[in-house]
């Protein structure tokens, strides 16, 4: 399935969002949280950010004949997808969820980070953690594990699931420390613009706060108190 990757210029907008704003906002728009929200899975370093077009990966239990063939490419499925990566993309792996094994490790990440890859978000465990925190590319998963993975890669940059969440290729990840949420691709600008108000009245809200005013009446905010940001931001 071929990615349509976002611009820069839209990746950008989404710099200063979390992914708490833009889960948050998309129910605004109408998604249920639980498609857009992948539960469950956490940076394996705290304080990491992604924000990167995702490039997905898809594995299925590693039954006899189809561990063989992978074995035999070479994990083509997996090692050729690596090398498609793209500067600031996201590899987004559904591993089933499963935590008995380490889905990727140090090898694997070394060439994903050497690929330029903004990093990883994987439905299941991540092993060789030791050596991934030298690394300092940001690495979200549900766990980390010492064996290696039951699994077997079996298809590439298709619609997947991951933590609940619908990943499709080229939709926009935003992860940080609160998790993973999967914006949709399409509507990523109209979300970015929500989230960027968002973001700036909820600062604009806490320094007020801050200050002494009362919580009452001022947060949630409600519209005439949207409107009083907009007209001291003009």
């Amino acid at each position: 399935m071929p990615i349509e990757r976002p611009s820069a210029e839209l990746l950008k907008l989404f710099e200063g969002v979390s992914s708490a704003s833009a889960s948050g906002d998309l129910r605004s728009l109408g998604f249920n949280v639980a498609t857009v929200y992948a539960q469950g899975i956490h940076p394996v370093v705290p304080g990491g950010r992604i924000v990167g077009p995702a490039v997905t990966l898809r594995y299925v239990p590693a039954r006899a004949d189809l561990a063989a063939r992978e074995r035999e490419s070479g994990s083509r499925t997996r090692n050729e997808l690596i090398e498609t990566l793209q500067p600031g993309d996201v590899l987004v792996i559904d591993a089933l969820g499963r935590e008995d094994g380490g889905h990727i490790g140090d090898v694997i990440a070394t060439r994903v980070q050497a690929r330029g890859a903004a990093g990883v978000v994987i439905d299941g465990g991540v092993r060789d953690v030791p050596y991934i925190k030298q690394m300092r590319m940001p690495v979200f998963a549900r766990s980390a594990t010492g064996p290696p993975s039951p699994l077997t890669p079996i298809e590439a940059n298709v619609p997947i699931n991951c933590g609940g969440a619908a990943v499709v290729p080229g939709d926009i990840v935003v992860a940080d420390d609160d998790g993973v949420c999967i914006v949709p691709r399409e509507r990523a600008e109209e979300l970015a613009r929500i989230c960027v108000e968002h973001e700036e009245i909820e600062v604009w809200l806490r320094e007020r706060l801050a200050r002494g005013e009362s919580i009452v009446g001022l947060y949630p905010p409600s519209e005439a108190v949207r409107e009083q940001f907009r007209q001291t931001k003009r």
